[in-house]
C-alpha cells in the first residue's frame, strides 16, 4: 500500500513539474500572439497534468525474447527496485519537509531580515 502511495506521488510531482517547466517555456512565446489572459490560462496545465497521473494506464504488454528471463529485463528490474524501496520510510521523510515547508517560508518572507528592511525604507543595499 505505502509504495503505491510512493509511486503515485512521484509521477505526480513529475508530471507537475514537467508541466511547470512547460508553461513557463510557453509562455514568453505566447504572450505576444495570444495576450495576457490566456498565457495565465496555460498554468491549468499543471494541475491537469497532476491529476492526469491519476488516471489509470491502459494495459501494457512486455515482449520478452526467448531464452531470456525477467532478470535481464531492464522494466521488470526497474519494478523489482521500486517495490523493495523503504517506502514508509520515504513517505515519512517527504511529510516531515511538507510539514517545515510553511515554517521556513514564512520566516524567510518575514521582512525581519535587515537589508531587506533597509531596502524597504529607501536606505542603500550593504556592501
Amino acid at each position: 500500500m505505502a509504495n503505491d502511495v510512493l509511486a503515485g506521488l512521484l509521477h505526480l510531482n513529475l508530471a507537475a513539474a514537467a508541466a511547470v517547466l512547460a508553461v513557463l517555456a510557453l509562455r514568453p512565446l505566447a504572450r505576444r500572439p495570444f495576450g495576457a489572459e490566456l498565457t495565465y490560462g496555460l498554468w491549468a496545465c499543471v494541475p491537469m497534468a497532476a491529476l492526469a497521473t491519476l488516471v489509470p494506464a491502459a494495459a501494457a504488454t512486455r515482449i520478452v525474447p526467448p531464452g531470456v528471463g525477467p532478470h535481464f529485463d531492464p522494466v521488470y528490474l526497474a519494478s523489482r527496485t521500486l517495490a523493495e524501496a523503504p517506502a514508509a520510510l520515504l513517505i515519512g521523510v517527504w511529510l516531515v519537509g511538507a510539514a517545515a515547508w510553511p515554517s521556513a517560508w514564512r520566516r524567510a518572507s518575514s521582512g525581519s531580515s535587515t537589508w531587506r528592511a533597509r531596502a524597504w525604507r529607501g536606505r542603500r543595499w550593504p556592501g
